[in-house]
């Protein structure tokens, strides 16, 4: 991931629209959490530590399912997510930086089909 897809998310504002890349709104950003900036071991990846999660904030510690694999929570947290609300009836979707494209005033498109998004 470049430095740049990672500082992205930062100018993620909640309530923008996410829009993939056949241009089709996915819903609309509910968190974005630039993550924690800290480099994971092969090992520490793999088993899923490395990340304090009581140093987080509790919106970042909570926004994330506990049914997501103990793995896929770390990479998030460390790399960074925004979290896409897609509906009532449907499940949240997240989103890494790299998947990132383009951040505008009001939108934020992703260089991914929907169905390349995390779903929890």
């Amino acid at each position: 991931m470049s430095a740049v897809q990672q500082k992205l998310v930062t100018f993620v504002e909640e309530g923008m629209t996410v829009i993939d890349r056949q241009g089709k709104k996915i819903g609309k950003v509910s968190l974005a959490f630039p993550g924690t900036n800290t480099t994971l071991s092969g090992d520490q990846a793999a088993i899923g530590t490395g990340v304090d999660e009581a140093r987080l904030s509790e919106e970042a510690r909570l926004s994330l399912p506990l049914a997501m694999l103990p793995e896929v929570r770390q990479r998030l947290l460390q790399s960074g997510f925004i979290r896409i609300d897609t509906g009532l009836l449907t499940r949240d979707r997240y989103a890494l930086p790299d998947q990132i494209e383009t951040v505008t005033s009001d939108s934020v498109y992703l260089g991914v089909d929907k169905d390349e998004t995390l779903k929890f």
